[in-house]
């Protein structure tokens, strides 16, 4: 576990994501707000999840008023040249999850760390290689687990991702939403925060 005399906060509701920091981070809070996750036409896929996670930041900043440091982060599945985002319906996360049905694919996930004085970013890629899925399996997941919050429509801690999920390159944690190997660095070497002692 990792301590600071700054308050911590998590800008996110995924309840993943909170499960993933309490493994580093023992005392947070966390704060929501509804911030538009557009971003530019034009902008390099390699570029969106950061601006993402850094346009969350800016916009939850304004609304604390401590000495924090505020945790947040976006994710974003790219299969070939497209970006996969939350799925609108049942039918738009099929069409997904058939995209990625056989085929290899990237999960970015990008985090930001900020403080009244500092501000520090990075986007972390892990590869994910599902079999064939079957259109069997691929109505079942989406009814019974309703995928319509997750990037790419599937979370790799579920059902179809011990089923479907042939190989992994990369964190298994970054695939869930936060790269917590690289936050865990970040806060000690960019932000000061000091391990326990056990």
């Amino acid at each position: 576990m990792l301590h600071s005399n700054l308050k911590f906060v998590l800008g996110s509701q995924s309840p993943r994501r909170q499960e993933l920091l309490k493994h580093i981070v023992n005392d947070f809070r966390t704060y929501v707000l509804d911030v538009d996750e557009s971003f530019p036409v034009d902008m390099p896929v390699s570029q969106v999840a950061e601006y993402l996670a850094n346009k969350k930041s800016t916009a939850i900043w304004n609304h604390l008023d401590e000495e924090v440091i505020l945790l947040t982060a976006d994710s974003i599945v790219v299969c070939g040249d497209t970006i996969l985002n939350k799925p609108e319906d049942e039918l738009h996360a099929t069409k997904m999850l058939e995209m990625i049905s056989g085929r290899r694919h990237e999960v970015h996930t990008a985090f930001c760390l900020k403080t009244k004085d500092k501000t520090y970013s990075e986007r972390v890629i892990a590869e994910v290689e599902f079999g064939p899925l079957s259109s069997e399996s691929i109505s079942h997941y989406i009814r019974t687990f309703r995928p319509y919050d997750k990037a790419g429509a599937y979370g790799i801690q579920e059902w179809i991702g011990f089923i479907g999920v042939k190989e992994i390159k990369g964190s298994f944690a970054n695939i869930m939403g936060l790269p917590v190997y690289n936050i865990y660095n970040a806060l000690m070497a960019e932000f000061g925060f000091l391990e326990h002692k056990i």
